[in-house]
């Protein structure tokens, strides 16, 4: 059962949706930020009550906003850990090795055993990872869809390495070392970035050109959350999932979709990582829209609500995920669809402020 959180005041827009056993939490956490409520009505077809803030009326204004936040930091977590729990793999707000707890984890590291991260100095990489948010996330809901955490992981494992690798690209790094001076480095996140900041160009509000700065690929990752495909990371050979890992990982996956409720889906990987998102994620096999030589755009069915689909390279692909030329592609074809994506998904045309 739902509740919306509607208010008798004008100056309140944008009702949301809140589970009935959520307005509690909801009511008290929005009341640290400053906000005085009516006595909730008991009658759940009831869909108004009114709202203050101890700062005044000028403070109305942030209602959206906070909102958003609540849901960003503290809503969306919170039933990403109850789905966790439910499926075995947290326990008391504590991570679980998947590769013990996991309901299909006999079957995914049978022959595997060997490069299950369970030393004392790797037994991290074992637990799944909150997805990053940002704190635009809910202006689009762009969800990037990584592979797995190549040798990596821990609960809180993207909220803390997003921002450092923000800081690095921030001095000029296109490789990411994490300060780690024997690593090579990476461009992922670079080209995360990149793409991300492509896309969201293309769907923010152009009229002022006064008030339309440039989005960097640093400010890009405010807008999106990411996740990955496979959430175990096996020690050795670059990290590379076992077959069976690609077959059932989508039981995490799907219901992190579902809780994150996304508008477009930006997967990385041309090859297992869209393969196994169109056979096991998926509602249905999605309507192919069009393609270069290395991007597709689809648009598809996830629970039941429609989700738009670009599909590109992973950047650590041998000879391809560097290419200049995906980038060039992602533009010619977001320059050819934009409109469309906006007007089939509902997307608003923001100002970049």
């Amino acid at each position: 059962m739902y509740w919306v959180l509607g208010t008798i005041n004008f100056t309140l827009t944008n009702p949301k949706f809140i589970q009935e056993s959520d307005i509690v939490r909801f009511h008290k956490w929005m009341e640290t930020r400053g906000w005085r409520f009516s006595d909730y009505p008991l009658d759940p077809m009831s869909t108004d009550y009114s709202v203050s803030h101890i700062d005044g009326r000028d403070s109305l204004l942030r209602w959206d906003t906070d909102i958003a936040e609540w849901e960003r930091t503290e809503n969306i977590p919170h039933h990403l850990m109850q789905m966790y729990t439910h499926l075995g793999v947290v326990s008391n707000n504590t991570p679980l090795p998947l590769c013990e707890t996991c309901n299909h984890h006999q079957d995914c590291w049978q022959g595997y055993e060997h490069r299950k991260p369970l030393d004392q100095d790797n037994i991290h990489w074992s637990h799944v990872c909150l997805p990053w948010i940002g704190e635009k996330y809910n202006t689009f809901r762009i969800v990037v869809i990584g592979i797995n955490p190549y040798e990596s992981g821990g609960l809180d494992f993207f909220r803390v390495l997003i921002p450092q690798a923000k800081e690095e690209m921030a001095r000029g790094k296109i490789k990411v070392r994490f300060n780690n001076p024997t690593y090579a480095g990476t461009i992922l996140w670079h080209r995360i970035g990149l793409y991300a900041s492509q896309t969201i160009l293309k769907f923010v509000d152009e009229d002022d050109p006064l008030t339309f700065p440039e989005l960097s690929h640093i400010d890009a990752y405010d807008w999106i959350a990411f996740t990955n495909h496979v959430k175990c990371s096996p020690t050795g050979d670059r990290s590379q999932p076992s077959r069976a890992m690609w077959e059932n990982c989508h039981s995490i996956l799907k219901e992190e979709l579902r809780i994150l409720n996304p508008k477009i889906l930006f997967v990385l990987g041309t090859g297992d990582n869209i393969f196994y998102l169109r056979k096991n994620v998926l509602d249905e096999n999605p309507l192919f829209i069009d393609e270069t030589k290395f991007v597709r755009i689809f648009l598809g069915k996830l629970h039941g609500r429609t989700v738009g689909i670009i599909n590109v390279p992973h950047p650590t692909a041998p000879a391809r995920g560097a290419s200049p030329q995906i980038s060039r592609d992602l533009n010619t074809l977001l320059f050819k669809y934009a409109p469309t994506l906006q007007n089939v998904l509902h997307l608003p045309r923001p100002k970049t402020l």
